[in-house]
C-alpha cells in the first residue's frame, strides 16, 4: 500500500532540484573559465634573476608558438617582444614563469647542450623548424648557417648575444625595415659561397663596438651600397659604405667606437697577448690558416699593443699565401733562438710609434716557399729592437725591399733559388 507524500515534502522538491542544477551549473562554468585563464589573460609580470640568459617560449590555441630570448640587461625588449602593454612590468629577482600554456610547446626541446645552433633548413631565423633540434637560437650563442641555407630575419633588430656566426649559407637582414642593428658585439665570418642579404630600405646596418665582420675570398656581401656603422649609447659613429658585393673584406669597431676597414681579410690586436690567444684579438679571432686559406690576410696591432710570439714556440710561421703586419704598437719576439718566416708577396710594415723588440739579438726574418716548404734567399737579421719607421715588402721572387724612415734600401729580389734553399727552421 503506497503511503501519500505528504504536501510540505512535494513543496521543497522543485527547490532541492533547482538548487542541484544551479550547483552543476556553476561547476561547468567554472571549469570553462579556469581552462581559458591561460590563453586569455597574461601575467602582468615575471622576473628573472642575476644576468644569465633565458628562453621563454609560451603557446595559445595559435598553430604559430611565440618564442623570445635575451637577458636582463634589455628587459624593455623582451616586453616589447612579448608584447606586453603599458600595464605590464618585468623586473629583476628570483627567477619564476607565470606563462602557463593550455598545451605543450611546439618546437621547444629543452635547454641546448651546447649553445651552438646549426640552421639546416631554409626559413625564418625565428622558426624552431630552422635549427637543428628545433631550438631557436637564445642566450649567449654561436651560430653556423650551413651551406645551401637560407636565413631570413625580418626583424629590425637581433636581441640575443650571438658571440658568433659562421654563414656557409645565406642570411638575410632586416626585411621590411629601414635600417638592422646588431644590439650585442658579435663576430660574423662570411665564409666562401655564403653571403649575407641587406634588405632594408635605407641599405644601414648598424653594429656596436667590439664587433668584428669578415668576408673571405668567395664570400658575399649581396648589396653595394650598404652603409655599415658604428654605434654607441651616445648616437652613430664612424661608418663605411661597401662599394662591392665580394669578399675579401673587413670591417671592425674598435672598444673605442672607431671603426676600421679593408679590402683583405685582416686580424686586429686590442689587447697585449699572445699571438694565438682569442683575447688578443678584435671579436676573438686568432689569425689562422683556417680563414687565411684562401687570399691572404693581414694583421694589425693596435697602439699600446704588445703582440707576443711567446705561444708560437720561437717561430712565426702561417701557412697562408700571403701576411701584411702593420705595427702600430709593439711586436716581441720571444725566444732562444729563430725568426719569423714569412711567404713572399708579403709585407712587414713598422709605423710611426710602432716598435720591434727580440729576446735575443739574432732574430731574422726568413722568406718561404708555400709549395716546398723551403727557405728563399737569406735571412734579413732584425737585431734585438727598433723604433723607427721601418717597411719590408717580399718580392714575387723573395727578396726584400726595405725603407727605414722613408729611404729604401737595395732590392735582392734575385738572390737564391728556391730548390736549393734550406728548410726553415
Amino acid at each position: 500500500m503506497n503511503m501519500p507524500i505528504p504536501s510540505r515534502t512535494k513543496s521543497l522538491l522543485p527547490v532541492a532540484t533547482l538548487c542541484c542544477l544551479g550547483i552543476i551549473g556553476f561547476a561547468i562554468v567554472s571549469t570553462i573559465v579556469l581552462a581559458l585563464i591561460p590563453i586569455y589573460i597574461k601575467a602582468k609580470s615575471f622576473s628573472l634573476q642575476s644576468a644569465d640568459a633565458f628562453y621563454l617560449q609560451y603557446s595559445a590555441d595559435a598553430d604559430a608558438d611565440s618564442s623570445v630570448t635575451g637577458t636582463v640587461e634589455n628587459l624593455s625588449d623582451v616586453g616589447k617582444s612579448l608584447g606586453f602593454g603599458s600595464d605590464a612590468e618585468i623586473t629583476s629577482g628570483q627567477a619564476q614563469a607565470t606563462f602557463v600554456p593550455r598545451r605543450k610547446p611546439i618546437g621547444f626541446a629543452g635547454e641546448s647542450s651546447t649553445f651552438q645552433f646549426v640552421a639546416i633548413r631554409s626559413g625564418a631565423f625565428n622558426n624552431p623548424l630552422t635549427w637543428t633540434d628545433g631550438i631557436v637560437p637564445y642566450g649567449s650563442c654561436s651560430v653556423v648557417i650551413s651551406a645551401g641555407v637560407a636565413v631570413t630575419l625580418a626583424d629590425p633588430a637581433l636581441f640575443i648575444q650571438m658571440k658568433k656566426c659562421d654563414i656557409y649559407g645565406s642570411l638575410a637582414l632586416g626585411s621590411g625595415s629601414s635600417s638592422f642593428q646588431f644590439h650585442y658585439a658579435t663576430t660574423i665570418i662570411v665564409r666562401a659561397g655564403g653571403a649575407v642579404q641587406d634588405l632594408t630600405s635605407n641599405k644601414n646596418i648598424l653594429i656596436p663596438e667590439n664587433t668584428f665582420l669578415t668576408l673571405l675570398s668567395g664570400g658575399g656581401f649581396c648589396a653595394a651600397g650598404t652603409i655599415i656603422q658604428a654605434y654607441s649609447s651616445v648616437g652613430v659613429g664612424e661608418s663605411v659604405t661597401r662599394t662591392s658585393e665580394s669578399g675579401p673584406f673587413t670591417c671592425g669597431i674598435l672598444p673605442s667606437g672607431s671603426l676600421l676597414s679593408y679590402n683583405k681579410v685582416t686580424f686586429i690586436a686590442i689587447q697585449s697577448g699572445g699571438f694565438t690567444a682569442g683575447s688578443t684579438f678584435l671579436g676573438g679571432l686568432p689569425p689562422s690558416s683556417d680563414i687565411c686559406s684562401r687570399g691572404g690576410c693581414g694583421i694589425q696591432i693596435e697602439s699600446g699593443v704588445t703582440l707576443s710570439t711567446a705561444d708560437l714556440n720561437g717561430q712565426m710561421s702561417l701557412q697562408i699565401d700571403e701576411i701584411n703586419l702593420n705595427v702600430l704598437g709593439s711586436l716581441k719576439f720571444v725566444g732562444s733562438g729563430g725568426g719569423i718566416f714569412i711567404p713572399s708577396s708579403s709585407a712587414f710594415n713598422f709605423f710611426g710609434g710602432g716598435s720591434f723588440t727580440s729576446t735575443f739579438a739574432s732574430a731574422f726574418i726568413q722568406v718561404f716557399s708555400l709549395t716546398t716548404g723551403l727557405s728563399i734567399g737569406t735571412p734579413e737579421i732584425l737585431g734585438s729592437s727598433f723604433t723607427e719607421p721601418y717597411f719590408i715588402t717580399i718580392s714575387v721572387g723573395g727578396g726584400f725591399l726595405i725603407s727605414v724612415n722613408g729611404v729604401a734600401g737595395s732590392d735582392t729580389t734575385t738572390m737564391v733559388n728556391p730548390v736549393t734553399a734550406g728548410m726553415m727552421g
